[in-house]
């Protein structure tokens, strides 16, 4: 299916449920920004790359302060996967680990959050919400969802893929 510049690829799946479609090129993450829809189970997702390019977070120019939350807020998802913090244990591991970057990530040690304008246990709560990479992945995207993908070199690099984040100092 040719798509005509601006339409989104999962409008274009959608347009396409009622009838036969020979298939459809997107992020293989797309449909998981909105509702799946009704008849998605009828359609495969291919285990293959048609095209790599790296997908990030998009902020407004100028806004150095936002850009920075933003970044660091994925890149503390990335160690906290690393780290072994995840929803479930992280007011554990913030009093009792002796890891200095779990500690500063954390809050347990160290100004970090006030750099980025924000209290120093920021992460404690973002994970706390919505756990690491890997909970969020297995949540939305992983194999019990209707997606059921793999995560892939969609992992950290301690779990083989190709994420990882600067030290936090």
């Amino acid at each position: 299916i040719q798509m005509p510049m601006g339409l989104c690829p999962r409008c274009l799946v959608r347009a396409a449920m009622p009838g036969p479609a020979p298939g459809v090129q997107q992020s293989a993450a797309e449909p998981a920004v909105g509702s799946l829809p009704q008849g998605f189970g009828d359609y495969e997702i291919l285990d293959i790359t048609l095209s790599k390019e790296p997908l990030a977070p998009v902020v407004r120019q100028g806004d150095d302060q936002w850009f920075d939350i933003i970044r660091w807020a994925e890149f503390a998802l990335w160690i906290a996967d690393e780290k072994g913090i995840t929803s479930a244990n992280v007011d554990k591991m913030k009093a009792e680990s002796q890891d200095a970057e779990v500690r500063r990530l954390l809050g347990a040690e160290g100004e970090m959050g006030a750099k980025f304008g924000l209290a120093n246990d920021w992460a404690v709560t973002m994970i706390k919400a919505v756990g690491n990479w890997s909970e969020m992945w297995d949540r939305n995207l992983g194999p019990t969802t209707p997606m059921a993908l793999e995560k892939g070199i969609n992992s950290v690099w301690t779990q083989g893929g190709l994420l990882y984040a600067p030290a936090y100092r």
